[in-house]
């Protein structure tokens, strides 16, 4: 059995639990408002990484994230405004993690110090693994739909593996364990300006994807006033 290294966390109920699961918000709170309605009608809220990153509504969305009391994990930008970027990336992914880093209030930066880069927990009556690449790399790894890192998860003792980074949904829900990524919640890759989610239904044994879409202007502008260069258009129009 291999299981890789992660932090228990509070359990939920086992009985008619709602689980909603966000990943890559990447500061657009814009989006992420579209997903509010749903969100706040589940019981317990999964955040896979990468609240920071790309855009500019950082403060505003991990204030978001403290307030439903999400049970989180860090993802790589996440990784980056706390500790730095010490490798070749896009101008992109540099504007959007020196913007956080600048501009973070001490509470929020101090909830993600606080975030694991895996974590276990028990909800809805089962064992759930959250990371934001994979089990073993999860600043790193992109599990897409044709990855081989797919088949390695059979070999967790766990009900649920779920995870972000790809951009892109994945809902593998007829084997264990389980594989749920709900794709960009801020920036999907998927379709321009929509904001994706999942939310599990535990009475129905349900998983359904949510699918929002919203106005990038707002986004474009605050992005575009901060410096952002014209990279911010990819994904959003």
């Amino acid at each position: 059995m291999t299981r890789p290294p992660g932090q228990p966390s509070s359990t939920t109920p086992s009985a008619s639990v709602r689980v909603g699961l966000i990943a890559d918000i990447h500061a657009n709170m814009v989006a992420l408002e579209q997903l509010l309605p749903d969100l706040r009608r589940c019981d317990v809220v999964l955040g896979l990484g990468d609240y920071t990153g790309y855009y500019t509504q950082v403060n505003e969305v991990i204030a978001t994230m403290r307030e439903m009391d999400v049970i989180g994990v860090l993802g790589n930008h996440d990784d980056f405004v706390l500790h730095g970027i010490h490798q070749p990336v896009p101008d992109a992914v540099r504007f959007g993690v020196d913007y956080a880093a600048r501009v973070i209030e001490p509470a929020n930066r101090a909830w993600l110090e606080a975030l694991p880069a895996t974590r276990e927990l028990s909800c809805a009556g089962m064992k759930w693994l959250l990371c934001h690449g994979s089990p073993w790399r999860p600043l790193e790894d992109y599990m897409y739909a044709g990855s081989a890192l797919l088949a390695e998860t059979l070999t967790l003792d766990v009900d649920v593996v779920a995870f972000g980074q790809t951009h892109r949904p994945l809902l593998l829900t007829d084997r264990r364990p389980r594989l749920v990524n709900p794709g960009a919640s801020g920036q999907s890759r998927q379709a321009p300006a929509v904001a994706t989610a999942v939310v599990f239904d535990s009475e129905a044994d349900e998983w359904a994807s949510l699918e929002r879409p919203y106005d990038p202007a707002p986004v474009l502008r605050l992005a575009r006033a901060a410096g952002a260069g014209a990279w911010v258009e990819k994904h959003l129009v």
